[in-house]
C-alpha cells in the first residue's frame, strides 16, 4: 500500500504550504477524531486542490457533513437502497473529506478507529450510489 512518503517522492510539497486551520476544533464539533494520515497530508501539502481532488479544510468538514446529511438524508428516506450506509452523526456514518472536479464526494465510513476508516465514493450524478474506493 502506498504511503504519504511515497506521494511526497512523486509530488514535492510546497516549502510553505498554506495552513488548514484548527483540526481540534472541528473534531470537537463533529465528536470524532479524524484520521492521522489525512491531517498529515493536509499539513504537508496545505489547503487547496491536489490535482483533481479538493481536500476539505477543518472549516469545510462540519458544514459538508450537515449538507450531506440534509441532502442524502431526504433521498435515503425515499430510496433507502441508494444510500446503503449511515450518515454522520449516526454511528459509523459517512463523512465527506474531499471532492473531485467530476462531482464525486470522497467520504469516510466513520466506524471503528479513525486510522482504519474505509473511504467510499459518492457521485450524485451517478444515481446517488455509494461504492468502496479502490485500494
Amino acid at each position: 500500500m502506498a504511503t504519504l512518503d511515497d506521494l511526497v517522492r512523486l509530488v514535492t510539497p510546497s516549502e510553505t504550504p498554506v495552513g488548514f486551520g484548527d483540526w481540534r476544533a472541528v473534531e470537537v464539533e463533529l465528536g470524532l477524531v479524524l484520521p492521522a494520515d489525512f491531517k498529515e497530508l493536509a499539513a504537508r501539502y496545505g489547503a487547496g486542490d491536489f490535482d483533481d481532488i479538493y481536500l476539505l479544510s477543518p472549516d469545510d468538514l462540519a458544514g459538508s457533513a450537515r449538507d450531506l446529511l440534509g441532502m442524502a438524508g431526504g433521498f435515503r428516506d425515499e430510496w433507502p437502497e441508494a444510500v446503503p450506509f449511515p450518515l454522520w452523526p449516526e454511528p459509523g456514518g459517512v463523512l465527506e473529506w474531499a471532492r473531485t472536479g467530476n462531482g464525486d464526494s470522497l467520504c469516510w465510513l466513520t466506524g471503528g478507529e479513525p486510522d482504519d476508516w474505509t473511504t467510499v465514493v459518492w457521485n450524485p450524478r451517478a444515481g446517488a450510489v455509494f461504492r468502496p474506493a479502490s485500494r
